[in-house]
């Protein structure tokens, strides 16, 4: 268990003191997935918002580079582990913002 165990474990006990175990490990799990997909959608919202605006391409190969040294990063600490499943929810997110986007910038630049 990381860093969110310590956080998210206690909150979830106490907002539902009767839930089992699997139940709350579940809904932490959740939590978990939830903040990496979040994170990253917010990190290719502000890359095509302002640095990179126009590529969308560019942002996401750059989300999934982030992604990637970070899982890295987790695997040469002894007290983590690297997950590829982190790096697939944290693209995904990237992915979701920018295909939630692409429409509006499509018809942006035509009128350009």
């Amino acid at each position: 268990m990381g860093r969110t165990a310590v956080v998210i474990g206690p909150l979830l006990r106490r907002l539902a003191p009767n839930a089992s175990d699997d139940t709350l490990a579940h809904w932490h799990d959740l939590a978990r997935w939830s903040s990496h997909f979040a994170e990253y959608g917010m990190l290719a919202l502000v890359l095509i918002w302002r640095p990179l605006r126009g590529r969308p391409l560019l942002a996401l190969l750059l989300c999934l580079a982030v992604a990637l040294l970070d899982e890295g990063l987790q695997a040469l600490n002894p007290t983590r582990t690297g997950d590829f499943f982190d790096v697939s929810l944290d693209f995904g997110g990237a992915v979701a913002v920018v295909a939630l986007g692409l429409p509006s910038w499509a018809s942006a630049r035509r009128g350009a």
